[in-house]
């Protein structure tokens, strides 16, 4: 009857409301937790962002410390060279006059007394080591103001070697310590490097092992194995050697390693500048 197909269409449409209701109420929480969702991502992306703020607030702090930093070493470094220059100056004038009268006292030694001939002796070897001194404080300088201004070069060792090893027979001699070179047996390539701070880290190191060796002694000179590309050169001597736990303060300037009032004369730097030497 009519009334009952309209009691089934209220029925029908009272179960499809249901579902509706249902349905809306699901999709309302699911759209409750999407925007949850939505919150924290904009809170950790909030955050992250704040992070990332400081970061790049620290990395400009650094940087400008890090420019401060360099002007200052650049500052100090120039006003490093100056004074050495200055003081070069100022210690070679006397020193000059000091070594030059001694000289012409050692041109009339027949005119002295024989007790003021040892002194005459003692003023000129002392002049002769406080210039050197005076050089190789200089020449440390020099190495760290100018690596950029090097003049690499293709550069015989062996050649280089050998010449150096004339400049410290003499003083080999006097102790009769032997000087093997074992570069001279054979060829050695050339290396790319600057001339002039090569020649001075090749006498440096060959007059300490001179210098730091025993009477009677010997040094060898020798190359080793060493990665494709490169040379290396060794220099070995017969000395006392170092402790192993003193070996780090062995390139250190002006480090004697408890030596300063020992029978070597020297002021603890030629290694120094053969560390700091970029070749």
């Amino acid at each position: 009857s009519t009334a009952d197909r309209r009691k089934g269409e209220r029925s029908f449409d009272a179960k499809v409301d249901g579902d509706e209701i249902g349905q809306t109420q699901a999709a309302v929480e699911l759209f409750a937790v999407t925007l949850e969702r939505l919150r924290e991502t904009q809170d950790e992306l909030e955050t992250r962002n704040r992070r990332l703020a400081l970061e790049v607030e620290e990395h400009k702090k650094t940087e400008a410390e890090m420019h401060i930093a360099r002007r200052l070493a650049e500052s100090a470094s120039t006003a490093k060279s100056d004074f050495l220059a200055s003081m070069s100056h100022e210690l070679r004038t006397p020193l000059n006059a000091i070594s030059g009268f001694a000289q012409l006292l050692a041109a009339e030694r027949d005119k002295l007394d024989e007790d003021l001939h040892e002194c005459v002796d003692t003023i000129l070897s002392s002049s002769d080591r406080l210039g050197a001194m005076i050089d190789q404080v200089l020449d440390l300088s020099h190495i760290e103001t100018t690596a950029e201004n090097l003049a690499p070069e293709s550069v015989d060792p062996g050649a280089v070697l050998g010449d150096t090893l004339d400049r410290v027979r003499a003083q080999a001699a006097e102790r009769k310590i032997t000087i093997n070179n074992l570069l001279a047996h054979h060829k050695t390539p050339n290396i790319h490097i600057d001339h002039a701070l090569f020649s001075q880290v090749s006498l440096n190191l060959l007059s300490n092992a001179v210098k730091f060796n025993r009477d009677g002694g010997n040094v060898e000179i020798r190359s080793a194995e060493a990665p494709e590309g490169f040379v290396r050169l060794e220099v070995a001597d017969s000395g006392v050697g170092v402790p192993g736990d003193q070996t780090n303060r062995l390139f250190h300037a002006f480090e004697r390693l408890g030596q300063e009032a020992g029978r070597i004369q020297g002021a603890g730097i030629g290694l120094a500048i053969a560390a700091e030497t970029p070749v």
